[in-house]
Protein backbone atom coordinates (compact mmCIF):
# COMPACT_ATOMS: atom_id res chain seq x y z
CA UNK A 1 0.00 0.00 0.00
CA UNK A 2 2.73 2.66 0.96
CA UNK A 3 4.55 1.94 -2.33
CA UNK A 4 1.63 2.88 -4.26
CA UNK A 5 1.08 6.08 -2.45
CA UNK A 6 1.92 8.90 -4.94
CA UNK A 7 3.33 11.56 -2.03
CA UNK A 8 5.15 8.65 -0.21
CA UNK A 9 8.48 8.72 0.11
CA UNK A 10 10.69 5.87 1.29
CA UNK A 11 13.71 6.65 3.04
CA UNK A 12 16.56 3.21 4.52
CA UNK A 13 16.83 4.01 8.21
CA UNK A 14 20.63 3.22 8.97
CA UNK A 15 21.80 1.92 12.12
CA UNK A 16 24.92 3.88 13.13
CA UNK A 17 27.79 4.16 15.67
CA UNK A 18 25.53 5.39 18.74
CA UNK A 19 25.10 5.17 22.49
CA UNK A 20 21.88 4.45 21.72
CA UNK A 21 21.93 1.04 20.01
CA UNK A 22 23.25 -2.12 21.34
CA UNK A 23 25.20 -4.59 20.05
CA UNK A 24 21.76 -6.39 18.87
CA UNK A 25 20.73 -3.88 16.35
CA UNK A 26 21.06 -5.60 12.88
CA UNK A 27 24.65 -4.17 11.05
CA UNK A 28 25.10 -1.09 12.10
CA UNK A 29 27.58 1.10 10.44
CA UNK A 30 30.72 1.41 13.31
CA UNK A 31 33.78 3.06 13.73
CA UNK A 32 36.04 -0.03 12.93
CA UNK A 33 34.17 -0.81 9.86
CA UNK A 34 36.38 0.02 6.71
CA UNK A 35 35.34 2.02 3.63
CA UNK A 36 34.11 -1.18 1.93
CA UNK A 37 32.34 -2.61 4.76
CA UNK A 38 30.44 0.30 4.62
CA UNK A 39 29.75 0.56 0.93
CA UNK A 40 28.56 -2.79 1.28
CA UNK A 41 26.22 -1.96 3.64
CA UNK A 42 24.57 0.37 1.77
CA UNK A 43 24.54 -1.71 -1.29
CA UNK A 44 23.06 -4.79 0.92
CA UNK A 45 20.15 -1.57 1.70
CA UNK A 46 19.50 -0.85 -1.40
CA UNK A 47 19.14 -3.90 -2.67
CA UNK A 48 16.10 -4.52 -0.37
CA UNK A 49 14.75 -1.08 -1.07
CA UNK A 50 15.81 -0.13 -4.67
CA UNK A 51 13.10 2.47 -4.83
CA UNK A 52 14.29 4.25 -1.76
CA UNK A 53 14.77 8.04 -2.12
CA UNK A 54 16.76 8.96 0.39
CA UNK A 55 18.71 7.48 3.78
CA UNK A 56 18.14 8.41 7.22
CA UNK A 57 19.82 7.85 10.70
CA UNK A 58 18.46 8.88 14.21
CA UNK A 59 20.39 6.72 16.07
CA UNK A 60 23.82 7.72 14.98
CA UNK A 61 24.50 10.94 16.88
CA UNK A 62 28.30 9.09 17.24
CA UNK A 63 28.07 8.74 13.77
CA UNK A 64 27.95 12.14 12.66
CA UNK A 65 30.33 13.64 14.63
CA UNK A 66 32.76 11.52 13.40
CA UNK A 67 34.10 13.10 10.26
CA UNK A 68 36.20 10.05 8.01
CA UNK A 69 33.36 7.35 9.15
CA UNK A 70 30.08 10.07 7.81
CA UNK A 71 32.25 10.57 5.23
CA UNK A 72 32.95 6.66 4.06
CA UNK A 73 29.08 6.57 5.04
CA UNK A 74 28.34 9.53 2.50
CA UNK A 75 30.40 9.00 -0.73
CA UNK A 76 28.39 5.62 -1.81
CA UNK A 77 25.03 7.97 -1.90
CA UNK A 78 26.36 9.81 -4.69
CA UNK A 79 25.98 6.81 -7.29
CA UNK A 80 22.53 6.35 -5.93
CA UNK A 81 21.25 10.52 -6.41
CA UNK A 82 19.62 10.42 -2.76
CA UNK A 83 19.74 12.65 -0.26
CA UNK A 84 20.57 12.08 3.42
CA UNK A 85 18.49 13.13 6.67
CA UNK A 86 20.18 14.01 9.70
CA UNK A 87 17.63 13.20 12.52
CA UNK A 88 20.37 12.56 15.49
CA UNK A 89 19.66 16.64 16.94
CA UNK A 90 22.90 16.25 17.84
CA UNK A 91 24.66 19.88 17.82
CA UNK A 92 28.17 18.85 16.93
CA UNK A 93 26.74 17.36 13.61
CA UNK A 94 29.10 17.26 10.52
CA UNK A 95 26.47 16.65 8.09
CA UNK A 96 26.33 20.00 6.54
CA UNK A 97 30.31 19.77 6.23
CA UNK A 98 30.11 16.48 4.17
CA UNK A 99 27.09 17.09 2.59
CA UNK A 100 28.59 20.35 0.83
CA UNK A 101 31.81 18.50 0.12
CA UNK A 102 30.03 15.47 -1.33
CA UNK A 103 27.65 17.92 -3.21
CA UNK A 104 24.74 15.81 -1.82
CA UNK A 105 21.23 16.90 -0.63
CA UNK A 106 21.02 17.07 3.19
CA UNK A 107 18.85 18.00 5.66
CA UNK A 108 18.58 17.81 9.74
CA UNK A 109 14.52 17.89 10.39
CA UNK A 110 13.11 17.05 13.51
CA UNK A 111 11.39 13.89 13.65
CA UNK A 112 8.72 12.45 15.53
CA UNK A 113 10.36 11.37 19.06
CA UNK A 114 8.02 9.05 21.32
CA UNK A 115 10.63 9.74 24.77
CA UNK A 116 9.17 13.31 24.41
CA UNK A 117 5.83 13.73 22.75
CA UNK A 118 2.76 12.59 21.96
CA UNK A 119 1.93 11.26 17.95
CA UNK A 120 -1.29 14.15 17.70
CA UNK A 121 0.98 16.87 19.87
CA UNK A 122 4.08 16.75 17.15
CA UNK A 123 1.32 16.66 14.27
CA UNK A 124 -0.58 19.60 15.36
CA UNK A 125 3.13 21.33 15.83
CA UNK A 126 4.13 20.38 11.89
CA UNK A 127 0.56 21.54 10.90
CA UNK A 128 1.19 24.73 13.01
CA UNK A 129 5.19 24.96 11.52
CA UNK A 130 3.53 25.01 7.95
CA UNK A 131 0.80 27.24 8.20
CA UNK A 132 3.07 29.26 10.18
CA UNK A 133 6.60 29.40 8.00
CA UNK A 134 5.12 27.41 4.73
CA UNK A 135 7.28 24.55 4.73
CA UNK A 136 7.48 21.64 7.29
CA UNK A 137 8.41 17.98 7.10
CA UNK A 138 6.90 15.58 9.00
CA UNK A 139 8.91 12.19 10.02
CA UNK A 140 6.63 9.41 11.81
CA UNK A 141 7.03 5.86 12.05
CA UNK A 142 4.33 4.02 10.79
CA UNK A 143 1.66 2.05 12.81
CA UNK A 144 -1.88 1.85 13.11
CA UNK A 145 -1.53 4.57 15.96
CA UNK A 146 0.06 7.36 13.62
CA UNK A 147 -2.06 5.90 10.97
CA UNK A 148 -5.30 6.74 12.96
CA UNK A 149 -3.61 10.01 14.05
CA UNK A 150 -2.91 10.98 10.19
CA UNK A 151 -6.91 9.94 9.02
CA UNK A 152 -8.21 13.16 8.04
CA UNK A 153 -4.94 15.51 7.72
CA UNK A 154 -5.67 15.92 4.55
CA UNK A 155 -8.91 17.88 4.89
CA UNK A 156 -7.67 19.46 7.99
CA UNK A 157 -4.35 20.99 5.57
CA UNK A 158 -6.48 21.73 2.64
CA UNK A 159 -8.61 24.21 5.31
CA UNK A 160 -5.53 26.03 6.30
CA UNK A 161 -4.36 26.07 2.52
CA UNK A 162 -1.08 23.76 3.02
CA UNK A 163 -0.49 20.61 0.53
CA UNK A 164 0.97 18.13 0.88
CA UNK A 165 4.23 17.22 -1.03
CA UNK A 166 7.07 14.39 -1.46
CA UNK A 167 10.07 14.89 1.10
CA UNK A 168 12.56 14.91 -1.61
CA UNK A 169 10.88 18.02 -3.04
CA UNK A 170 11.32 19.83 0.28
CA UNK A 171 14.42 19.07 0.97
CA UNK A 172 15.68 20.31 -2.62
CA UNK A 173 13.34 23.39 -1.42
CA UNK A 174 15.20 23.92 1.92
CA UNK A 175 18.98 23.53 0.34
Amino acid sequence: ELRSSEKRSLVLWLFMESTKINQASIRPIRFHHTESDIEQNIKDAFAILPEAKGIATRYGEQAVEHYNLLRATLLPLQEHSVYFLDLTRSNSSLSKKVCEELELLCDNPEAYNADNSLPEDYIRKKIAEAAKNGTAIMILPLNNKIQKELENIQERLQKQGTEITTLESLVELRQ
